[in-house]
């Protein structure tokens, strides 16, 4: 595929159905190539934007762990792709990416917060949000450095990987 390619086409709005228009850019980045959407509707204002790797320069690992130990780990930036599951084998949590998943580029510590903030919102209506909040409790303690934990981030398009080499 050709580098900085741009696309614009016509689309039904899913809001309001008026006639919206979605542009497609594709952008090489150290990543690979990237495709940039945005969607506009000028009737009723509906926007989204999405980027998405489709095409990296290098495929990382399937499964990537990381042993989050120290403030150079905390501050280690990683690429998680949108395919990419996390897990925490110490607390038996697997989060799992559902159909709005992104890729994304983080330090360790923003992919522990996101989670934080992501799990506590589902604690009240857990089974157990006893249980559910001492895992928050926990991931904010790893967070600070105060604690220890293992990361795995699984991903079967192999896009996922470390970005810094301070845990290589």
């Amino acid at each position: 595929m050709s580098e900085n390619r741009y696309v614009e086409e016509k689309i039904t709005c899913p809001i309001c159905g008026s006639e919206a228009i979605k542009r497609i850019i594709y952008v090489r980045s150290f990543l690979g190539l990237l495709e940039v959407v945005s969607v506009r509707c000028n009737v009723c204002g509906y926007r989204h934007s999405s980027e998405a790797l489709i095409e990296p320069v290098e495929y990382g690992p399937e499964e990537i762990v990381i042993e989050v130990d120290s403030e150079n780990t905390l501050r280690t930036y990683l690429f998680k792709s949108r395919f990419a599951e996390v897990s925490f084998p110490e607390l038996g949590v697997t989060i799992y990416p559902g159909p709005e998943a992104s890729d994304e580029i983080y330090p360790v510590e923003g992919l522990l917060e996101k989670y934080i903030e992501k799990i506590e919102a589902s604690c009240p209506e857990s089974e157990e949000p006893k249980h559910c909040f001492e895992i928050v409790n926990i991931l904010r303690e790893v967070r600070d450095g105060r604690r220890r934990i293992t990361v795995i981030i699984r991903d079967p398009s192999r896009f996922s990987r470390i970005l810094s080499s301070h845990i290589l």
